[in-house]
């Protein structure tokens, strides 16, 4: 699991067809902006069951610990 930690109008590539860019609104809570093609399947996991991916995430990444280090 990758963690990044994005300024407001930061942005993620993944592979060359999506593009995430993370905004804040007036509450401080985050949106998340997402282009992909039609065909990738872009779904809330709190809206579909649950299951273990081959990447061995069984649990969602808020609960997970996170521990910030200082440079």
């Amino acid at each position: 699991m990758l963690v990044l930690e994005l300024e407001s109008g930061g942005a993620v590539r993944i592979g060359d067809d999506i593009i995430i860019w993370v905004a804040r609104d007036s509450r401080g809570q985050a949106k998340l902006f997402i282009s992909a093609p039609r065909e990738v399947p872009i779904r809330r996991t709190e809206l579909v069951p649950h299951k273990a991916t081959k990447t061995g995430l069984t649990q969602r990444p808020d609960q997970y610990s996170i521990s910030h280090t200082r440079r």
